[in-house]
């Protein structure tokens, strides 16, 4: 691959260089706005399409998924850290032999990313991939404190022998560790101790160079790159335990049984707490399920897209050059990305349904985002849903205060024309408050319908909540209650209604509980 892009600094002293440099290159203190992240190289952009994955899609000011939260703190600075260090040993906060493990400790994990942005927010249709890798050291503690109340007792008692003659032949474990179900506790908690101490999983933004054909000088081109790093004890625990139930069962490298799994109980357990704040089926938890089963640990990776579009990481040169990693241009380009800024000057925008035309003469449209935002063209409206009539699905909208909507607040939107230019949205940097009593539900993505979720549609030439499909659009709206069966598929032709009881009367106005005829279909009014 040509050498334009340059993806991890390669000594010490040029990313110092590099940081103290940053303004005079023309990178910017920090970035902290909306953005839609656009591959320069391909003409696409980051949408997130599936659930929790960053694919890529053609330009679209309408689709709510390219609308991508992200913000930095100022670069990172390696010198600041060895300052810092060095005035905490100065102050007497430390002594000589917790400042040499530090300085270790700070020159080998943290060297990579000085010239780097720390990435404090990377939030793209309701997952916080910044916010989900800051928190995997959380998940950590709590996992190895679950672990070590629950398991480590019942370890004891069962392999206390085992434990004992593998204190006197590996050097691993001490008698004096064994003497109690708790100093066997407080040596599997020095056992489990790197995740406290050195984990650190996250995201930096790596702005690329380009260097011009002979000449040296890196040059900032205004793309960046999503990267962060494993820790060695990803790989290093893997290691020990392998050694650890080698001694165990006498076994040889390969044991057939794992007598000992501190480290696969722990990370089921470091798993199981991602599951409560992302399902199984999410892009993030299997982002973080992967962070345990890589075999090359101690590299630094970008987050980019696969062939098929969803989220992976991709492993890059260290920073150091002793894992080299070549990249294909075409992975190149899937890793590089340039944020747009989404403001007044190139806003988000609502795309209306020439068929969900009123008889007021107005367009409704579902939408259901991730952002707050606020109504910038002015012949749009937006509302929630107070009421859902059982019979007609016909909605009572509620005009929202200040046209103001808050952050996963699904709502119907209103507008005149259908020219996207006339249907404009802004993202807030701010918190709205929520609105009570809105009946709608909303999902970001593609969602396979089990026949209670009713989508707009017109009723009567009014907005109303009817129609069926078998999947319910991401970024829209939907009513989750009980309401006559209706439209099946959206049509011109269906959006007019009629309401017989079982003598053949036609029916005016909401109808009563019973059995009617609607549509030339059964239908029971509870």
């Amino acid at each position: 691959m040509n050498k334009i892009f340059t993806f991890v600094g390669c000594l010490l002293l040029s990313a110092l260089s590099l940081t103290a440099s940053a303004q005079q290159e023309g990178y910017p203190d920090s970035l902290n706005a909306y953005y839609r992240l656009a591959q320069p190289s391909s003409g696409q952009y980051f949408t997130a399409f599936s659930a929790g994955a960053l694919g890529v899609s053609s330009p679209d000011p309408a689709r709510a998924s390219q609308v991508i939260r992200l913000s930095t703190t100022k670069m990172y600075s390696l010198a600041d850290d060895m300052a810092a260090l060095q005035a905490q040993l100065e102050n007497g906060e430390i002594d000589q032999d917790t400042y040499n493990r530090m300085f270790q400790q700070i020159m080998t994990l943290n060297s990579w990313k000085s010239g780097f942005y720390p990435v404090t927010h990377l939030r793209s249709q309701g997952t916080d991939y910044a916010l989900l890798m800051a928190s995997l050291k959380t998940y950590c503690d709590r996992a190895i404190n679950n672990f070590l109340n629950d398991e480590v007792p019942g370890i004891y008692n069962q392999y206390y022998q085992t434990l004992l003659m593998l204190s006197v032949f590996s050097g691993v474990i001490y008698p004096a560790n064994l003497a109690t179900v708790d100093d066997f506790k407080a040596w599997c908690n020095n056992y489990l101790s790197q995740w406290r101490d050195i984990a650190d999983f996250r995201l930096y933004l790596h702005p690329l160079t380009a260097t011009q054909e002979g000449d040296n000088t890196p040059n900032f081109t205004g793309n960046y790159a999503v990267e962060f790093k494993t820790p060695a004890w990803i790989g290093n625990m893997k290691n020990a335990q392998t050694y650890i139930n080698a001694i165990l069962t006498n076994n040889g490298a390969n044991p057939d049984v794992d007598t000992l799994d501190i480290w696969q109980s722990a990370v089921e357990r470091v798993l199981a707490e991602v599951a409560k704040d992302y399902t199984e089926e999410s892009e993030a938890y299997k982002l973080a399920e992967n962070l345990f089963d890589y075999t090359k640990a101690d590299m630094v990776y970008a987050l980019s897209t696969d062939e098929n579009g969803d989220l992976y990481a991709q492993p890059l040169p260290d920073a150091f050059g002793t894992n080299g990693v070549t990249l294909t241009d075409d992975q190149a380009q899937r890793l590089v990305c340039h944020p747009e800024e989404v403001d007044e000057g190139s806003p988000f925008a609502v795309a209306p349904q020439t068929s969900l035309k009123g008889d007021d003469g107005w367009y409704y449209t579902a939408l259901y985002t991730d952002f707050p935002f606020r109504v910038l063209s002015p012949d749009v409206v937006v509302y929630t849903v107070s009421a859902v009539d059982a019979v007609t699905g016909a909605a009572t909208l509620e005009e929202i205060p200040d046209s103001k909507v808050p952050a996963c607040t699904p709502v119907v939107v209103r507008s005149k024309s259908v020219d996207l230019s006339a249907n404009q949205l802004l993202p807030l940097d701010e918190e709205v408050a929520a609105v009570e009593g809105n009946l709608l539900k909303g999902t970001f993505f593609p969602q396979k319908n089990d026949g209670t979720m009713k989508t707009l549609t017109l009723s009567g030439g009014h907005p109303a909540f009817l129609a069926v499909p078998e999947t319910v659009a991401g970024n829209s709206a939907y009513f989750d209650g009980q309401v006559a069966n209706g439209l099946r598929q959206l049509s011109a032709a269906s959006t007019s209604r009629t309401v017989y009881d079982l003598q053949g009367r036609r029916m005016n106005g909401t109808a009563p509980k019973g059995i009617y005829v609607i549509n030339g279909r059964k239908v029971v009014v509870r």
